[in-house]
Parts: C-alpha cells; structure tokens; sequence
C-alpha cells in the first residue's frame, strides 16, 4: 500500500466522526477478532532502525500492541492515558508497542507525540499499514494482548471513557487492564475481544500465523478456544482433546463435524444482525480456522514446534462464577441408568429464603455432566402454591458450556422472601449408571438492582403438530407494555423441533428478526445474549415461531403417524421463547410490566381457543362448539349460566387459574 493511499484511506474516515452517534465498545466474538491464535508477525522495526519482537522475551509474560494515530482524534484523547498505564505496567514485565498507523505523519511528528503522552515501550512507525494489516487490526484506537506464547489473549478497545460522539471521566469498562490481570494472574480472560470505537482501518489478510497449519501452532489454539471447555477430563463431552494424541486419534471426526456446523455447537442465524447486532456468546467457528482444519488433516497432521505451543488452558474445578454467596441442592442424589429415556425429573426444594435476595450472578451445576442433557430452575414463588407454567421464565438454565451467568453493575433478578426453588432436570443415560446431584449456586448483590433482570417465557401450550407433517408451524404472541430491553432469548422445543425464529413488529409496523435458529437441535438448550441489549419499544409485538418435523424423514422422531400435543416429555412437544430483559425506564414498577405480560398471554391464548372453536363467529362459545373432551369444563367457564361463552369470562377464568 502506497504512502498516499493510506494516507487517503485515513482522510476519507475522518468525517465520519462528526456523523456517528454516540457509539462505545461492544463485546465481539472472540474467533472474529482472532482470539486465541498465535501471533501472525512476530517482529517489527522501530523508530531507532532497531527490530523490536512483538511476543515477550525472557521473564517478561504479556505485550501490549497498541495502535495509535496523530491525527485521529480518538487516539489523541487515549494517548494520555496509555502513556499512565504504560508507565504502570513497565514494571510488572510487560512490554508495550505502540503503532502509528497515520499516513501522513513524520517519524518526528510521531516521536514528539509519543514524549508528550509519555508512552513507556517501544515506537513502531507505520504510515503503510503493513504491520497493522498483518496483525488484523480494524482502528486507531485498538490494543492487542499476547501471552508469553504468542497467543492472542485479547483484542479491543483500552477502556469506554471515549466513544464516538462522548466522552467520560471515568470508565464503566476496562477490558484492556482486565485482560492483562487475567493473563499475569494466569485465569482466562472474561472478555476477550471489544470493537474499539475510532479510525477504521479495513484489514484483507489472513490472519493466521502459519500457511500450512501445524497442531502447536494453529489447531492446539483453535482447540484450545473452542473446544476445551467441554471436551477435557471431567467435561460434559463423552471424549478429551487436551493432548496432540487426543486431537490427532479424532482428527477426521473434527474436520467433519466443524465442516458441518455440528460443533461447536451455536445455531443462530445471520438474520437477527440487522438491527440487533451480534451475540456476546457467539461461538461459531469462523470459515478460515474451518479451512485450517481441513488443511491440517488433509496435510498428514503435523505436529509442528513444540516451542510455539500455547499456555495450557486452567480451568476452575468447581464455580466459575467464583464462590456463591448461597447453595441450593436437591436434596439426594439422582439414580440415572444405564439405557434408554428417563422421565424429567422436578424437585422442589424450600431453602427458608427469609428475606428478598438480589441475584447478580447464578451458576447450575451438575456433580455427573456427562448425564445432564439440561436443566431448568424456577421460582416458586409465595402465594403460587407450588405452580409454575410455561410463561413462568426460569432462575437459571444448564446446558453443556452453558451453565451461568454474571450479569452487569447495577443488575440483578429478585427472590421474593419465602419463594422455593423447583429444578427441573432432563438426564439422559450414557452407558453407565451413576448419580447426580445438581444445585443452583447465586451470587448476590447488597441493595436493590438499577435494573430488575427479568424473564418470561412466550408460550403455545396449544399446539397440535399432524401426523406426518415435516414443515409445520406454530406461533405464540407477546405485546410489550413498556419499553424493555433485551438480555437473551432462549428457544424451548423437543426432538421434532426444526426451527425458530422470534420476530418483533414495533408500532410503525417494522418487523425485525431478534433471533433465526434455521437448524434447531434439542440436544443443544442455548440461550442467545445480546452483545448490545436491543431496545423494544412499548407496543411492539414480540412473536415466536417453531417449526416442527413429524415426519419419517426426522430420525429422532419416536411416532411419525402420530398427532403431537403440548407435553413435559421428550416424545412431547413444546414452543417456548424464553426472554430474559429489563425494563429500560427506571420510574416504571417492572413488577406491573410482569403482570401485563401475563395479562397479554392470557387474552391471546383465549382470542386462539375462541377462534378455534367458535364455528359461526358470532362471538360466543355454546357447548355444541366445544370439543368432546373440553365440554365437562363448560359449565366452569360459563359464569353467568347463560348456555354459552363470552371471551371476557374465559379471561377472568383463566386469570383465577394462573394466580
């Protein structure tokens, strides 16, 4: 790239400073940003004429790449501050690089700026984006982290205290200095990658360190990032790939199932990017660690230098959300067998909550993974009389990988004083017989949350998939009373489940897509966290839909002649949205929006069976219209004893039920 080309490419983004909104860092899927590969240039020269290495040397254990401009004016307001923190670091063996990425200024210009910010390390002058480029980096503003192995531990922004459009005297996020705690501590790093609000850069290299991929170069990481979490001793997954023996012994297995999308397991769709942005869980594999793969086992698997191994992965034994201020167990352990299907399993246990308890953080924990294929756990709530239905949305939710959650400053779900726990727990036998003995671990909050996290589920507990139907829809509907914003969306369904999709219609009549899952799979209970909770504006109308295969061609299907209804079982079925959100006006009692979610799905499913059953719409229900096994009920329904059914007593009947 041309001097005057880069220093075009700079001038053109300028403006669009002015232009922007207000914008921050937002969390980004780490694959993406090239987290956890080996560094893919490992020296750089200097303003001295020297070459300086970008992966630590001797005791040092981190460097920090940090890009930097004399011209944007983001870059100018974090030079200050990486020049403190620099300063800070120097002295806890970290190395710090900084990369003038202007085109336009002089090596001079650049030094004279670097002594006024007082940056601490090595200057790297680069007016034609070669190093940037090289390393994948997409502004101004951002900073890379690499380990003493030259592993990619972090990409993103320094902190949030200057965005587009704002500025701000203290931070509300530091993942840079976060990050390096992390990494000289020697724990996994939390967040590992940020867009980082600038000058935008456009990278078009590929970002891997080796062309031909070796296992200790390129696969170990992308095992590492991906795959470990499950697939290590004491994991949920039924093998380990902690070892090159491991990985190389079910080498051909992996290109196939990560060519597949099969693993690691995610299934959204792209549908839901625009307007809502990207997930902050998102674990899909991206295409070039999928074709390194495939090149690696097409290749004849080489081992490559052990030297450029990464760090091993530490994995904390027992919670990851550090240690629960409150355990709840079910009280003995589970027998599960050997073979077949086991019945869900519900226990209620009352832990004498005396006391309204805020939950900043939950964790459900298996003590046997390999034999939980999920679990739900609900509150029951004082006065529920030990009910909770469909609509009613859960505490917390295990799937393999996927077992907790630490929410932000300032958020927490409530516990009412005397409520009891109920686990709901789906086990599914692996060969072996053994036990379990789940339990729900929380982490509290001292006072009263600023936002109440909340979660309800949008149900059609009247379903009726046909016989043989291999592309059969079914819908539940949800108005918003308030404005919310959004923190996840979990899809429920069982083995005949194909699809999901959950749409929003906001007043003006937009329809948006929240989430596409295209390929559902049962074996995989995901919930979808937003990186940049969505706001939804009070009166939109918030609409789930699963698609359904009762076919022959489904293969996990138990009865294809069969007509399915609504049922707890696997050999049921379900269609359940699980959203979980906030109310985004603070002077509103989210307790009322609760209430006016429920209202809403009692008057649509009334709307629904009134429809389905009112033959001559004339309004009214009459004991001939109603089918055989609903008619000893009618009486029941019809409060006023005048033969027939209005939609408003079916209402009040159904509000009775469900308090």
């Amino acid at each position: 790239m041309s001097l005057l080309s880069a220093l075009a490419s700079l001038l053109l983004l300028m403006p669009q400073l002015a232009d922007e909104p207000r914008i921050g860092p937002l969390p980004r899927p780490p694959a993406e940003a090239g987290v956890g590969r080996l560094l893919a240039r490992t020296t750089a020269e200097t303003v001295g004429g020297g070459s300086v290495s970008l992966a630590p040397r001797g005791t040092e254990q981190a460097t920090v790449i940090a890009l930097t401009s004399t011209t944007c004016p983001l870059s100018a307001k974090f030079a200050p501050l990486l020049g403190r923190l620099s300063s800070a670091e120097a002295a806890c063996d970290v190395r710090w690089i900084f990369v003038d990425v202007t085109g336009s200024s002089s090596v001079e210009e650049f030094t004279d700026f670097a002594e006024r910010a007082g940056f601490t390390g090595d200057l790297v002058h680069d007016p034609d984006l070669a190093l940037a480029w090289a390393l994948g980096c997409e502004s101004t503003a951002e900073t890379i982290l690499v380990d003493a192995r030259s592993t990619i531990r972090y990409r993103g922004c320094v902190d949030d205290r200057y965005g587009l459009g704002y500025a701000r005297d203290e931070p509300r996020m530091t993942p840079l200095l976060d990050a390096l705690d992390s990494v000289l501590s020697g724990r996994s790093v939390e967040l590992p990658a940020t867009t980082a609000p600038g000058c935008e850069l456009t990278p078009d290299v590929n970002l891997q360190a080796e062309t031909a991929p070796t296992y200790h170069g390129t696969i170990s990481r992308i095992v590492q990032a991906n795959c470990l979490e499950c697939h290590r001793s004491g994991g949920a997954a039924p093998f380990p790939l902690e070892t090159a023996e491991q990985v190389i012994a079910n080498a051909g297995m992996i290109a196939r199932v990560v060519e597949r999308r099969t693993m690691p397991p995610w299934h959204a769709g792209d549908a839901h990017r625009d307007p809502y942005g990207v997930f902050a869980n998102d674990r899909s594999l991206p295409d070039q660690d999928i074709a390194a793969i495939r090149a690696w086992v097409d290749g004849g698997r080489p081992l490559g230098d052990p030297e450029v191994a990464p760090l091993p992965r530490e994995f904390r034994s027992g919670w990851s959300i550090g240690t629960p201020d409150l355990v709840v167990r079910i009280p003995e352990p589970v027998a599960v067998k050997a073979e077949g299907q086991m019945p869900y399993v519900d226990i209620e246990v009352d832990p004498g909550i005396e006391q309204d308890l805020w939950v900043r953080g939950w964790e459900v924990l298996p003590t046997d993974r390999s034999v939980v294929h999920h679990a739900l756990v609900f509150l029951v709530e004082p006065g529920r009389r030990g009910r909770f239905g469909p609509t009613d949305g859960f505490l917390g939710v295990y799937v393999p990988g996927n077992g907790y959650a630490l929410y932000g400053d300032g958020q927490a779900k409530v516990i009412p004083a005397g409520s009891r726990i109920h686990f709901q727990i789906h086990y599914a036998p692996n060969g072996v017989a053994t036990t379990d003995q789940l339990a729900i671990g929380l982490r509290l909050a001292a006072e009263p949350p600023r936002e109440l996290i909340q979660t309800i589920g949008i149900a059609d507990t009247r379903l009726r998939i046909p016989p043989g139907a291999s592309d059969h829809e079914e819908t539940a509907v949800l108005r918003v009373p308030e404005d919310v914003r959004v923190l996840s969306v979990t899809p429920h369904m069982h083995i005949r489940g194909a699809g999901f999709e959950c749409t929003v219609v906001d007043p003006d009549g937009v329809r948006s897509t929240l989430l596409d899952v295209p390929r559902y799979d049962f074996n995989w209970q995901l919930s979808y966290r937003y990186a940049d909770p969505p706001l939804l504006l009070s009166g939109s109308t918030v609409r789930v839909t699963g698609v359904f295969d009762n076919s022959r061609g489904n293969p996990g299907n138990p009865d294809p002649t069969s007509q399915v209804r609504w049922g707890k079982q696997t050999d049921d079925e379900m269609l359940i949205g699980y959203v979980e959100y906030w109310v985004d006006d603070p002077d509103v009692d989210p307790e009322a929006v609760r209430s006016g979610h429920d209202d809403d799905l009692v008057r649509e499913q009334v709307r629904r069976l009134m429809a389905r059953w009112d033959s001559d719409g004339d309004g009214r229900v009459v004991l001939s219209e109603v089918p055989d096994s609903q008619k000893p009920r009618f009486d029941m329904v019809d409060l006023d004893g005048d033969g027939a059914i209005t939609e408003s007593e079916f209402v009040t009947v159904m509000r009775r039920f469900l308090d």
